[in-house]
């Protein structure tokens, strides 16, 4: 906390290089706020300290039942302020981390080479203390995940025990799940860090919303749903595949504890440790052969690595372990053919899923289209939805659902408004265009729902809209890539200039020494 600040206070000094007065009438209000933020938390966290000493102190004294209760109305009420403190404190965070497409240099001032993408998750000055009914959950992952409250709300936190240096690990992974942005797949709604000790190292948490219903085979379990309802949920995932095949990314863990389904019975993707980047060939904690036995292809046994087939196999080992039996004939009517169509289409998918020979199985988006999922399809084109604009009835397949707030529903907006948002959200200030890529959100107020993807909006708004927008969103990249490459370009000629420097004063010693030989010797 203390080199973050010092970090931030930093900046007004460096005022006087920014370009002009306008630099410094944008960015010495928000550091003055930003700062102001950090001491008040600092000092809502000591206030909060105070108060649990306090009742522990009461409790060790067998006080009263009177002034157990006030020791513990205090601490609630500390507790209170420390969450409305840490609240402020990353809304200031935000604030300052706008400007940095504009100040890049800012970046420097933000502590731990948080990257550019994840500066609107990153909560300085969190910490789990901060968190309410906090309980591990009994998740097959290789790092601790809980649950846990904040100001009312339910999330999923996970802990990475790790010293400061190997944040970039972490970052690389929230990186990853950042770029992978979909509905069906786990979102981020924040990242923090607390300083280890020499007895206790630092810990890494990601902060994700909680799905009330857990892994898919404990909703079966406990919900029983219909035959239909879980086959739409599988269609879902498969759609979410499909979507990090294409940018290249394979998951390697596909398994049903890491299904998880929300409260409107909608799947996400979770539990991205050890997935491939195929771009980079990096992860957290990269394997040769990842996943769980019972779920992963049989080519990883023979140390082949991890592909979009071998994906592929684990989905349909993880759809054969959670269909019920007494469901895999189907639609629960008393057609027998329909019966029979049913049990024979939900075979010949998974034949196609766990063909023996990689190069036979079938890809994410030609699963999506198996005949199995065709009354999936019809349930998802003709759900009747109502547009949070123009309020009226449309069906679902006249317009685009965002993914909802706090994992709940989703809200509906029809083709032409779609279009007309869009075209509004282009029209904006480049600044806050850039700050998202140029992507579209969920028009509703308090709503963090994903952006809506590129290629739902291609088929929902006209080519005249969608070329403006794709135009925009080329050029915010363009302009990032440029800045990117900058970077990168001046980081080697620092480099270069250390090692002409250790040149020249490697040069230096040979002449003092021949210097020397010859005054000398």
């Amino acid at each position: 906390m203390n080199k973050l600040l010092e970090g931030c206070l930093s900046l007004k000094p460096s005022l006087e290089v920014l370009s002009g007065e306008s630099s410094a009438t944008v960015l010495e209000p928000m550091i003055k706020a930003f700062v102001q933020g950090q001491q008040e938390l600092k000092q809502a966290r000591r206030e909060f300290r105070n108060a649990s000493q306090a009742l522990a102190d009461a409790t060790e004294d067998d006080l009263s039942e009177e002034s157990l209760e006030s020791a513990s109305s205090s601490l609630q009420s500390a507790k209170l302020a420390l969450q409305a403190a840490d609240s402020e404190a990353h809304a200031t965070t935000l604030r300052l981390a706008e400007q940095s497409d504009r100040f890049p240099e800012v970046m420097q001032h933000f502590g731990y080479g948080v990257p550019a993408e994840l500066l609107d998750l990153w909560c300085p000055g969190r910490s789990f203390s901060h968190f309410d009914e906090a309980c591990l959950l009994p998740v097959a992952s290789r790092n601790r995940v809980y649950r846990a409250s904040f100001q009312g709300r339910l999330y999923a936190v996970k802990e990475f025990p790790l010293s400061s240096s190997q944040l970039r690990t972490c970052f690389r992974e929230a990186l990853l799940l950042r770029r992978l942005r979909h509905p069906g797949i786990v979102q981020v709604e924040a990242l923090f860090f607390e300083e280890g000790s020499q007895s206790m190292p630092g810990r890494f948490y990601i902060q994700m919303p909680y799905y009330s219903h857990g892994p898919v085979d404990q909703w079966v379990q406990n919900c029983s749903p219909d035959a239909e309802s879980i086959r739409r949920v599988f269609l879902s995932v498969l759609q979410a595949m499909s979507h990090l095949h294409s940018l290249g990314v394979i998951h390697a863990d596909i398994k049903p504890s890491n299904i998880l389904i929300d409260c409107a019975g909608r799947p996400h993707l979770a539990d991205f440790d050890i997935s491939v980047d195929t771009a980079t060939r990096l992860t957290a904690e990269y394997t040769r052969a990842g996943g769980t036995l019972g779920f992963i292809a049989p080519e990883l046994a023979e140390e082949q690595g991890p592909s979009t087939a071998s994906d592929m196999y684990s989905f349909g080992a993880t759809l054969r372990a959670t269909m019920p039996r007494e469901l895999i004939a189907g639609s629960g009517n008393n057609n027998n053919t329909n019966n029979t169509n049913n049990n024979n289409s939900y075979l010949d998918l998974l034949n196609k899923l766990m063909d023996i020979d990689p190069s036979r199985r079938l890809s994410a988006s030609l699963a999506a289209q198996h005949a199995y999922f065709e009354a999936a399809w019809q349930w998802q084109r003709h759900e009747a939805r109502r547009c949070v604009i123009c309020f009226d009835t449309y069906e679902l397949r006249q317009g685009l659902e965002c993914a909802g707030p706090d994992a709940g529903a989703g809200h509906f907006m029809c083709q032409g408004c779609l279009g007309s948002h869009v075209d509004a959200e282009v029209a904006k200030e480049v600044r806050i265009r850039a700050a998202r890529e140029g992507t579209v959100c969920c028009p509703v107020p308090k709503c963090h729902s994903i952006a809506f993807l590129d290629v739902d909006l291609a088929k929902n708004i006209s080519a005249e809209s969608f070329a403006r927008y794709l135009q925009g969103r080329r050029l915010l990249l363009e302009e990032r890539m440029a800045r990117e490459l900058q970077a990168e370009m001046q980081s080697q000629l620092k480099a270069e200039l250390a090692r002409m420097a250790a040149l020249d004063e490697t040069e230096r010693h040979r002449l003092q020494a021949i210097n020397h030989i010859r005054e000398h010797i």
